[in-house]
């Protein structure tokens, strides 16, 4: 299936110190996609996703990153959920200030 998805939005998130070190650092993303399914008689849409997630580093180097995603039901869009594991070789320019 031929599909281009093309999104724009903006994130937005704030870092909360705690101690030790660590971090919570929660943040939203919406924006807007134009999708476009060549194989689905050209079809072309405007759809409405966003993501809500979060960070928690347990150290400079070190985080566990979480997000959902939701969004338009229509055209290849379906929730999802994602848990990663982040290291930073030398830890974030962020930690050096």
């Amino acid at each position: 299936i031929n599909v281009i998805r093309v999104p724009v939005g903006l994130s937005a998130g704030h870092v909360f110190p705690l101690e030790g070190g660590m971090s919570i650092t929660p943040y939203i993303h919406p924006r807007f996609v134009i999708r476009n399914c060549g194989d689905c008689f050209d079809e072309t849409e405007l759809g409405f996703e966003f993501d809500l997630g979060g960070e928690f580093k347990f150290n400079p180097a070190f985080a566990v990153r979480l997000s959902a995603t939701f969004g338009d039901e229509d055209l290849f869009n379906d929730d999802a959920f994602g848990v990663s594991l982040a290291w930073t070789q030398g830890g974030s320019s962020r930690s050096r200030r």
